[in-house]
């Protein structure tokens, strides 16, 4: 969430987190039975982006409330498109019973730089919990307030391979190059046979990458293909590092991993026909439209009415990267899906789309 991993979508640090009292698990707003019928109805094309645009910040400052922390914490990062609506939820979210929720707000005001909302944060120096403190930390030094980052290199260096991984996030974020030998050290010991370890792995490789080491990002590429089924995750998440970062050199890889068949024909016989996951087609097709390589939005398209509301948030986060006028159109009818959190990935896509479209790569000649 925030910026910090798409957390949305894929995997996302925020619901790493201990969400405290989130109510049961499940889909939020009840999980579809079956395939979400088409809401869209022609209205998506009739409406004006301008209008789709203020629904999707309604739908977003709506559930930027909600009794769920997940999905207040993910109605925050998908409102950092919209700065100036974001930041009176901000400021109310920094006061937020939920660890989750404080911690996505106050990475909010750092990567934003809300400059006029830092004191705001000052109290959370002294929260209870680690992370949280963290994250008042980044946000004060982003916004010109110098502080003591030894917190942030000690959870860096912790034992929690999860919160580790935010720690490596938040330096690669400040951008200062003296942080890359002790990402180095700390990446010695994250070669466990575990998700979290590998997750952590695949952060510390972001950050060095961030602070200009370009070897790290073959640590990075090398994850796209995984060896297990446990694996996709990590394949997912560097996908969608690739992306994040503007890695241009994976992009033979990334159309591999969206095009590849079972069979090893040209053209899939049908959807079942493709070698991986949807889950890493989805993140493949994303990564390769912030690359300025939309042609993946058929991915997007396939799965935004699946009967899993997982692969519908994720689809929609597709479809908001690919950005194409179709595409935005077909997200304003996922604005009354059944699911929250599906929800908040359209609305959040529509916002892309509109205030941070991608270039597409000139073809040809």
């Amino acid at each position: 969430m925030i910026g910090i991993r798409a957390r949305v979508m894929v995997i996302g640090l925020v619901s790493g987190l201990a969400m405290g009292c989130a109510g049961g698990p499940g889909g939020g707003g009840g999980a579809s039975p079956g395939p979400v019928v088409d809401a869209q109805g022609g209205e998506g094309l009739a409406l004006s982006k301008s209008q789709m645009r203020e629904r999707a910040i309604g739908v977003l400052s709506e559930l930027a409330f909600d009794s769920e922390p997940e999905v207040r914490a993910n109605a925050i990062e998908a409102l950092q498109a919209v700065p100036t609506r974001v930041e009176p939820i901000v400021r109310a979210s920094l006061q937020d019973s939920n660890v989750g929720v404080r911690y996505a707000a106050a990475m909010t005001v750092g990567q934003l730089q809300l400059r006029d909302t830092t004191a705001l944060v000052r109290p959370l120096l002294d929260d209870p919990s680690v992370v949280v403190r963290c994250a008042a930390i980044f946000a004060l030094h982003r916004n010109g307030v110098r502080h003591d980052l030894t917190p942030i290199a000690d959870m860096l260096n912790g034992r929690d391979f999860s919160s580790a991984s935010m720690g490596a996030f938040m330096l690669g974020e400040l951008g200062d190059a003296s942080a890359a030998p002790m990402l180095r050290s700390a990446a010695k010991r994250s070669h466990f046979d575990h998700p979290d370890a590998r997750n952590m792995q695949l952060s510390i490789a972001e950050a060095l990458y961030k602070l200009g080491d370009p070897a790290a990002g073959d640590v990075i590429r090398a994850a796209i293909y995984p060896n297990t089924v446990q694996g996709f995750e990590q394949a997912a998440l560097a996908a969608q590092i690739i992306g994040e970062v503007g890695d241009e050199s994976a992009v033979a890889q990334l159309i591999r991993i969206v095009e590849r068949t079972r069979s090893g024909a040209a053209q899939a016989t049908g959807p079942d026909d493709y070698l991986y996951p949807a889950e890493l087609r989805l993140a493949a097709s994303a990564a390769l439209a912030r690359l300025g390589y939309p042609d993946g939005w058929y991915v997007g398209e396939r799965y935004r009415t699946d009967p899993s509301p997982a692969l519908r948030a994720q689809a929609a986060h597709t479809l908001g990267r690919t950005g194409l006028g179709r595409d935005v159109a077909a997200l304003n009818g996922m604005l009354g899906d059944p699911d929250k959190r599906v929800r908040v990935a359209a609305a959040g896509g529509i916002l892309n789309a509109i205030e941070r479209p991608t270039r597409p790569k000139p073809r040809g000649g």
